[in-house]
């Protein structure tokens, strides 16, 4: 969170930071798989999922905030191919591992902000002691434009206000 004083139109309280992170739980595919076949057909953890023959990994979309020089990070999940899964495993816990990359895939999670997310192409950038970097290829999309463009303070409070739990 950002030291930044808003007035959040939900409920009319003044808030002293800005919440600029927020992360999906988990790629629309394992949320498509009913509970109960969850535990034969997938494996998750923080930053990695398999369901059935398909790997997943999470990373974060970076969208630049022109008035803090900050980012607004949504963690979000990317499929990968399973040979390159493999390779990123591999990296991601040695030393190094943003010299491995980048890896082109395919954006697994809906970002409800956004016109429909899925099956954006993005490329997956792995970074030393941080979660990966996701960048939307260049597109017309509204996700790409604001990863490319920046967004305002007015846009990262409309998400606090979508995405906060109400109070």
């Amino acid at each position: 969170m950002k030291n930044f004083t808003w007035k959040c139109p939900c409920c009319d309280k003044q808030h002293t930071s800005l919440p600029l992170d927020w992360s999906m739980m988990a790629p629309q595919d394992f949320l498509e798989v009913p509970p109960d076949q969850r535990f034969f057909r997938t494996k998750i953890d923080q930053n990695f999922c398999g369901v059935d023959d398909k790997f997943f990994v999470r990373g974060l979309v970076e969208l630049p905030v022109k008035e803090i020089n900050d980012n607004l990070r949504l963690g979000a999940w990317v499929q990968v191919p399973i040979k390159q899964g493999e390779r990123i495993l591999k990296a991601e816990n040695g030393p190094n591992s943003s010299r491995h990359g980048p890896f082109k895939g395919t954006l697994r999670s809906r970002l409800n902000l956004y016109p429909d997310t899925l099956n954006l192409k993005a490329v997956l950038h792995l970074r030393d002691d941080s979660v990966p970097l996701i960048k939307i290829e260049p597109c017309e999309h509204q996700l790409h434009v604001e990863q490319r463009d920046g967004i305002s303070v007015d846009r990262v409070i409309e998400f606090a206000t979508a995405l906060m739990p109400k109070h």
